[in-house]
């Protein structure tokens, strides 16, 4: 009789997991093309609210069968997390300082928007001109493809496993890494901008959709909080990933099943962006922020972990290893001045965004590929070249340990700094002034890491 079951109960894994996803991304889809909807279809928002609460108590029942019948496990909840370092001493990941160049490409975009630099400063035409925009939107596709290696990765190395006790520990692992420093963050810039914003209760349904991770970013004049669109994004990935995983893991047994995998997400992703592209969609709110513009940038990081576990089981000779760092060197390099080039009107080109997300894809490959050829190194170099080397990829690690911080804080440290600076500089002030903002985003963000961070990892399960 088991026997007989086993399959049936197998089947229906996928069937229910693809059908939570799609109607998980169904709902989001609803609530973000709210107002579209009303006005194509012409109904009442009482029939589109009726919509999204079927799509969302449909996720509800589907995840609940998910984890109560199908993927049930009376195995109890056991550590499945051991925390990224203990210290600053410890810290030795080369993916570190990916995170980190993303998030430079993010602030040197948002310090030109918040100072106004093209406006205020009368900048020759110069052919550097652009850098100062940044690169935004290729930082962000390289934190969301960074995110669905990792949260892939934690499923293909068993850290979780996906049945009820493993994606629990998953959910609570996560919750515990996103959620303090977020709604601590959100208090401390509520009670600071309550007093000055202009609409309450703007800034009302901000909050909550915040701390529901429901916020699009597309609602102005409600407080300092407009980067936190990224937070939602990746907290709605996180409930998707292990589900995912049970869909495609296994699929991705092979090199060319994990190449088909990717080819097909970047496919699908370029035409879904085209289309929204030639409908002429505002930018910021149906094709830059919502989790379905943005899913096959985790998708193509899920895929990854296809061709690394093959690698990792394949290697023999882990020979010309720093030849995968230099290609993640000038991937860096290309990002940027690509990216910057962009941010001046292209990334609304899907054919571009996609050339980014191929750029990104090779970026993370080669630094993950590095590190599992590194393992095999023994005679590592002590010249003091090589030294120097070690001492700045430390500190690069660091500051990529503290993205998250960093992130959190930037914007709303930047709007305040803006609005205590004079109106008139020159480049060089400029440059000054983005230096001081900078530094106080750290300085802020180490404190929050050792009495926020740190500490909620100690109940990581």
């Amino acid at each position: 009789m088991n026997i007989k079951l086993t399959p049936i109960l197998s089947l229906n894994k996928y069937i229910y997991s693809a059908a939570f996803i799609l109607s998980f991304i169904s709902f989001l889809t609803a609530d973000i093309f709210f107002n579209p909807l009303i006005q194509i279809f012409k109904v009442s928002s009482l029939a589109i609210c009726f919509v999204e609460l079927f799509f969302l108590m449909l996720s509800i029942i589907l995840f609940f069968i998910l984890i109560k019948k199908i993927l049930y496990s009376d195995r109890p909840l056991l550590a499945s997390y051991s925390p990224l370092t203990s210290s600053f001493k410890n810290v030795d990941d080369p993916l570190l300082m990916i995170r980190f160049f993303a998030f430079w490409g993010v602030i040197v975009t948002h310090c030109a928007m918040v100072f106004n630099v093209y406006k205020k400063l009368e900048l020759p035409n110069t052919p550097w001109k652009f850098l100062l925009g940044g690169c935004a939107k290729s930082g962000m596709i390289i934190f969301f493809c960074m995110s669905g290696y990792l949260m892939g990765k934690a499923f293909f190395s068993k850290r979780y496993l996906s049945d009820s006790s493993g994606i629990k520990s998953f959910y609570a692992n996560r919750v515990l890494r996103i959620v303090p420093l977020c709604y601590f963050a959100m208090f401390i810039c509520t009670v600071f901008s309550c007093p000055e914003c202009p609409d309450l209760l703007n800034h009302l349904s901000t909050l909550w959709r915040s701390l529901l991770f429901l916020y699009y970013g597309n609602t102005p004049g409600t407080g300092p909080i407009g980067a936190f669109w990224a937070l939602s994004v990746e907290m709605q990935y996180y409930i998707l990933a292990p589900f995912i995983f049970i869909l495609f893991g296994r699929f991705l047994n092979t090199k060319t099943r994990a190449c088909i995998f990717m080819l097909i997400v970047l496919v699908l992703g370029l035409g879904s962006k085209y289309i929204l592209f030639i409908m002429n969609a505002d930018w910021m709110s149906y094709r830059y922020k919502p989790l379905y513009a943005n899913l096959d940038f985790f998708l193509v990081g899920f895929g990854i972990n296809g061709l690394i576990e093959q690698d990792r089981q394949n290697i023999q000779e882990p020979k010309g290893y720093k030849k995968n760092a230099a290609v993640a060197f000038i991937l860096c390099f290309l990002i940027y001045l690509i990216g910057s080039k962009g941010e001046v009107g292209l990334m609304a080109n899907p054919i571009y965004i996609d050339a980014i997300l191929l750029m990104s894809f090779f970026l993370i490959y080669n630094v993950e590929l590095y590190k599992v050829k590194r393992k095999f190194i023994t005679d590592e170099k002590t010249c003091l070249f090589h030294r120097i080397n070690k001492k700045i990829s430390k500190i690069l690690q660091i500051l990529g340990l503290l993205t998250y911080g960093l992130y959190v804080w930037h914007s709303p440290i930047l709007e305040t700094y803006n609005k205590m600076i004079s109106p008139n500089y020159t480049l060089f002030n400029y440059f000054v002034i983005c230096a001081k903002g900078s530094l106080l985003v750290l300085i802020l963000s180490i404190i929050t890491y050792y009495i926020i961070e740190r500490p909620s990892e100690k109940y990581k399960i």
